[in-house]
This record gives structure tokens, C-alpha cells and sequence, in this order.
């Protein structure tokens, strides 16, 4: 196979003897001497700007490492052709020299890539997309004693595209995911988090970053690496999914079932030239392999079952679930409660509570109940729908002072449910 191709590339190579001497026959070097901004792609033919096979090759500028050393973080408007038309989205910019990249060393190549953006002369800029084509062979194995089995060292094999629009979103519709039968929240709960990789086969961008709209999902700096084949090279982003953490809470029934958190949400790219004004990056740049995947996290993990009391008492009815300031009120025994067994309801007062009347400190009996319920009780049992639904099918009610989130306190008053009633209607 190395012979045929080899075979293909002689004929290639002869149809471009003929440029002028001051060229090289497979290459147009881009050097600190020669360098100009926008440098010229002198291609001939039907494919010209486009392609970069063997015969073409000749024509490309090709960047060496000694002019991105002296460049370094640098801004290349767009290759024109010889008469000084700009080329555009899916056009070749440039080809770059095996020092720069070669399969064995690609990693080394990212620091030089990530350097480069592309922009047009009229302000838009392309995406710099980093391709591999095996057209020296090189990746081969070979045989070192066969004068005809070895490589054409004299071709390149990575190049630069301009991307944008619809023809960016096709290669970044190339990515793949590494096996997610292990992303489930009983694995990071025990694990800590959850590790995989993208990978991009023989493309990069230069200047690659990934994001995910949800907070537990993190991506690793894009590294570069050669093949498993050994043929090309790939984009491997290695990402971490971390335990959901939540605001813990406090409820008053069983925190049964799930609550669902999307992880690997909403992942988009960003490369050089995706974050400035004109651009046709932004809108083409969401990884489709992966669109979320739902953790199922128990409740229990993180909603702390209080057993002692159905819920507070609040407007327009109970409350089962709190957190932030109500929760700590509630744990500093600042509140008022309620449950329901059988036919008697309880009303419960924190023993932590803001009534100031003497009575309510000093009182007993029928003294205390009137001075909660002139303190804010009325309002509180008055303006809670369940409560009044109660107290239409109990018999007895139970009032309780010096309660906590773990101990009822003490009973200091009952009444039926009818005088209560009347209590709340007429004060």
C-alpha cells in the first residue's frame, strides 16, 4: 500500500515541476524572512484554496517553528489567493512543518497552535481547525531496509482549515464519549466523582475549551495524543462529574423517591476567535454526542426527616420543607409546629419564641394560652387552611410551650376544637 501511494504522489509531485526555481517542489516554506500577513495560498486548479493533498502541497505557505517562536500569541488574517483574494470558511490557511507537528510529538504541537487566531480583513474571524491526512506515510509501519517502503518525509501531514457556520458544527459533531455506565450518583457517592474523556479524531481547534452549563461538571485543559492505531492523532478532554451538593434541608414527612440533577448539560465549544464580536463560531458550537444525563439523587441524602411534627405553622398552610433562615430558626427552637394524632391536634411553641408577655413567662393555663394567643397565636393558627380543616374533624386540641426540634416540651393548655374555632372567628 506505502508503494502505491508513494507511486500516486511521484505523479503528483511531477505535475509541479515546472514552478519557478525560487520554490521548493513540495513546499513553500514561511519563514521570518519571507513572512507576510496575510500570506498567499498559490494553488492552481479546480480544489484550489481547499485542498492540501500532495499536489497541492507545493503551493501552501507552511509555518515553521522558528516563525510561531518569533510570532508567538499572534492574529493571521485570512490566506488570499496570488491576486490577493481573500480566502474564507473551509479554505485552507496554512500547513505546518513536521518540527511543528508530527503524530509522534503532537502534544507538542498544541502550544504552537493554541497561539493563532484567524480573522478576515473586513473584522470576522474563523476558527484555526487543526487536520491530519496520512499523506506521508510517516504513521505507517515500515520496512527500513526497502528503499521503496519508506516514508515521504518530503509531504506534510497537519494543516489548518478556516471553520465556521454549519462546516464547524460537522466536525464538532465528530466528538465522542467515553463509556458512561458508570455515571450514576451511587458510583460519585462512593467514588467521589466520576471520570471520562471526549475525544476528537484527527482535529483540533486551536485554542479548544470545553463548558457545560451545570455547576458539577468540569473539563481538563484538551491535551493532544497520537492514535491508539497510531495513524493521526486526537483531541482527548478529559472531563469530571462531582457530587451534587445541595442546601440541606429539613422536612416533615418521609423524603422518599428522587430528585433528578442534569449533569454534562448544554456542553459547548470555544476556540480563538469565538469570544469577539463577528464571528459564526458561537452559534455552531454544541457537542451533540452528550446533551445531559440525569443523576438520580434519593432525597433522603440530603432532606433531614424531623418525625416529631407534621410541619409550621404557616400561611397559607403548613410548611413541610425548610432551609437557609427558617431552618435555622427552627434549630434554635424559634418557631411554632403543629401534628395531628388520631383525634387530638397539637400546637407547639418553640421554647426559643419572641412572645414577650409577663403571663407567657410567668403564667399557667388558661393565663398562657391568652397571652400566645394574643401574641401572635391567633394570626398564626387563623391564617393556616390546614389547621381550620383540623379542627373540623378533632376532638381535643393541646397547646405545648418549651418545644425543640427533638422534644415536644411541655403541655399547658386544652380546649376543644369548637371553642377554638370560636376564639379565631371572634378573637
Amino acid at each position: 500500500m506505502k508503494k502505491l501511494t508513494k507511486a500516486i504522489a511521484a505523479i503528483s509531485a511531477a505535475a509541479v515541476l515546472a514552478i519557478p526555481a525560487n520554490m521548493s517542489a513540495f513546499a513553500y516554506n514561511v519563514s521570518t524572512s519571507n513572512f507576510t500577513n496575510p500570506m498567499v495560498n498559490k494553488s492552481k486548479g479546480g480544489a484550489k484554496g481547499y485542498s492540501w493533498d500532495t499536489y497541492y502541497q507545493a503551493d501552501l505557505p507552511v509555518l515553521w517553528k522558528k516563525l510561531l517562536n518569533a510570532n508567538g500569541k499572534y492574529t493571521y488574517y485570512a490566506t488570499t489567493d496570488t491576486n490577493g483574494n481573500e480566502y474564507g470558511s473551509t479554505h485552507m490557511f496554512a500547513i505546518l512543518h513536521r518540527g511543528v507537528a508530527d503524530s509522534a510529538n503532537i502534544q507538542n504541537a498544541k502550544k504552537y497552535i493554541d497561539n493563532i487566531t484567524i480573522k478576515s480583513k473586513k473584522g470576522f474571524y474563523y476558527a484555526p481547525c487543526v487536520e491530519y491526512h496520512n499523506y506521508s506515510t510517516a504513521d505507517e509501519p515500515y520496512d527500513p531496509d526497502d528503499p521503496d517502503d519508506q516514508p515521504m518525509f518530503e509531504y506534510y501531514d497537519y494543516g489548518i482549515r478556516m471553520m465556521d457556520g454549519p462546516y464547524l458544527q460537522d466536525i464538532i459533531n465528530k466528538f465522542t464519549i467515553s463509556s458512561l455506565s458508570d455515571l450514576n450518583y451511587e458510583y460519585i457517592k462512593a467514588h467521589g466523582e466520576f471520570t471520562g474523556a471526549l475525544y476528537l479524531k484527527n482535529y483540533y481547534l486551536a485554542g479548544l475549551k470545553l463548558t457545560s452549563s451545570d455547576p458539577y461538571t468540569r473539563f481538563d485543559e484538551p491535551v493532544l495524543e497520537r492514535n491508539p492505531d497510531g495513524i493521526g492523532f486526537r483531541t482527548k478532554v478529559t472531563f469530571h462529574v462531582k457530587k451534587p451538593v445541595f442546601d440541606e434541608t429539613i422536612v416533615f414527612n418521609n423524603p422518599s423517591g428522587y430528585t433528578g440533577v442534569e449533569v454534562l448539560k448544554n456542553i459547548k465549544v470555544s476556540c480563538n476567535g469565538s469570544d469577539t464580536d463577528k464571528n459564526c463560531i458561537q452559534g455552531y458550537n454544541s457537542i451533540s454526542v452528550v446533551n445531559g444525563v440525569t443523576l438520580k439523587v434519593p432525597n433522603a441524602d440530603y432532606k433531614n426527616w424531623n418525625k416529631l411534627y407534621q410541619g409550621l405553622i404557616t400561611c397559607p398552610t403548613l410548611t413541610t420543607e425548610i432551609k437557609g433562615e427558617v431552618k435555622k430558626r427552627f434549630l434554635n427552637s424559634n418557631f411554632q409546629t403543629t401534628r395531628r394524632v388520631g383525634d387530638i391536634l397539637y400546637i407547639y411553641e418553640g421554647k426559643n419564641d419572641t412572645i414577650g408577655h409577663p403571663q407567657w413567662k410567668n403564667g399557667t393555663g388558661s393565663q398562657k394560652f391568652e397571652a400566645f394567643f394574643r401574641c401572635g397565636g391567633r394570626d398564626e393558627l387563623g391564617h393556616c387552611a390546614w389547621i381550620g380543616e383540623q379542627l373540623n374533624s378533632v376532638t381535643q386540641v393541646r397547646f405545648y410551650s418549651g418545644s425543640t426540634p427533638t422534644s415536644y416540651g411541655t403541655q399547658y393548655y386544652m380546649c376543644d376544637p369548637g371553642y377554638l374555632k370560636n376564639r379565631l372567628a371572634v378573637g
